[in-house]
């Protein structure tokens, strides 16, 4: 296509075409590369999901599937439950907290007085 003088979107428009010329109907143009997306796209579906026939919403639950595993891998369980990640980094946290205080159970005010203590030991070596 050099020019676009020629081109109407609908066999209906093309009837509007100077005669003698050779108008292009964008719709069948399209049409055959349309059919070709849709089954490419419906055979990739089949391939994520694993099944012989989709259904409307067949690849979200795939997907959150697949990531409820990889989640649950990541934190070494079997199954992802909701709220699993943040008990993990609550867990992660309480953790290092215990290791920076020294102390098994965190009680309110433990992270300041342990800095506070570590502090005054710094300060106190520096005399």
């Amino acid at each position: 296509v050099k020019k676009l003088d020629n081109v109407y979107l609908t066999a209906d428009a093309a009837k509007a075409a100077p005669e003698g010329s050779s108008p292009i109907i964008l719709s069948q143009v399209v049409k055959p590369v349309a059919g070709q997306i849709k089954e490419g796209a419906k055979e990739a579906a089949l391939a994520f999901t694993g099944k012989e026939e989709y259904k409307f919403g067949d690849i979200s639950k795939e997907a959150a599937t697949r990531a409820k595993a990889a989640v649950a891998t990541l934190l070494g369980q079997e199954e992802y439950q909701f709220g699993d990640v943040t008990k993990a980094a609550v867990n992660k946290a309480m953790d290092k907290i215990a290791d920076f205080t020294g102390k098994e159970e965190y009680k309110f005010g433990d992270i300041t007085k342990t800095l506070l203590r570590k502090t005054l030991d710094y300060l106190e070596k520096d005399d």
